[in-house]
């Protein structure tokens, strides 16, 4: 499935890959299809190593999922968690915007495909790189959320300007929905830890948009023309900093560099004729 996004601005076509990656069919992704897979994570060791690979804090308890599927109820205090949602950049604590975005759409962590943790991780670094706070309906200018049931990604808005390229391919992903663990939190989570439907409200409807916010969106796409590609901008350096920022006074955190172009044989966007951007299951 092609959904396209027409855009003000031109030379050839730029594809952006979407969110909503299928396993070998376009069939709408369900809570029974989430409850077909078991996880490939078996042993504690793995799970272990995975989390010492990411950095999860010690005082995070990491259970491998046994036969329980990642749409199932947690237990108390814990969520599911995908691996290739750390491999995209996820790490904890949770950042204070991704709890807000989740709790808006009403998602579950374990819900956001991995090229959906990638949309919400390359908007906090752009955000931090402008010097502006990452803010849900700022978010929801230039993103939407397909209306869907069980996994979830996003796909730019018309009008408002593509920000990404280089999403990584459904293909190359096709074995993500068999990687997950669960996760107990010292503090409560901040965000829904069942699954859940979001209302299709908040996908169709535009965002208010403060005063403030207007100056961030400005900001955001003046000074990421051309889209930035995510393959080379979600270092660790990148997501550190944007992250750390969330913790220390802003003063004492720097923006990472200006983003690379995203070189493409079809050419990039940005100048004076109409584009049309195609975001592909």
């Amino acid at each position: 499935m092609e959904i396209c996004c027409t855009m003000p601005s031109s030379p050839p076509p730029v594809v952006v890959l979407s969110d909503t990656e299928s396993d070998d069919d376009s069939t709408t992704l369900s809570r029974p299809a989430a409850e077909r897979f078991t996880s490939s994570l078996c042993t504690q060791a793995e799970v272990d190593a995975l989390c010492e690979k990411h950095g999860v804090p010690r005082e995070f308890a990491a259970r491998p999922a046994g036969d329980r599927s990642a749409c199932t109820p947690p237990r108390p205090g814990a969520v599911c968690v995908y691996a290739h949602a750390l491999e995209a950049g996820l790490r904890f604590p949770l950042h204070p915007f991704f709890s807000d975005a989740l709790s808006h759409f009403g998602l579950a962590l374990s819900q956001l495909t991995p090229n959906g943790w990638r949309v919400l991780l390359g908007f906090v670094v752009l955000c931090h790189s402008v010097a502006v706070p990452p803010s849900v309906a700022v978010f929801r200018h230039f993103f939407s959320l397909p209306s869907r049931k069980g996994w979830y990604g996003f796909k730019c808005k018309k009008g408002a300007g593509v920000l990404f390229t280089g999403l990584t391919s459904p293909k190359s992903d096709k074995e993500w929905k068999r990687g997950f663990f669960f996760l107990t939190s010292p503090e409560p989570w901040l965000c829904p830890v069942r699954w859940g439907e979001p209302p299709s409200t908040i996908s169709a409807a535009s965002p208010v948009l403060s005063s403030q916010d207007k100056k961030s969106v400005a900001k955001l796409v003046h000074a990421h023309i051309p889209a930035v590609d995510l393959r080379t901008y979600l270092t660790k350096a990148n997501l550190a900093a944007a992250f750390s920022s969330n913790l220390a006074p802003q003063s004492c955190a720097s923006p990472p560099p200006p983003p690379k172009l995203s070189p493409r044989s079809t050419g990039s966007e940005g100048n004076k004729s109409p584009t049309n951007f195609s975001l592909s299951n």
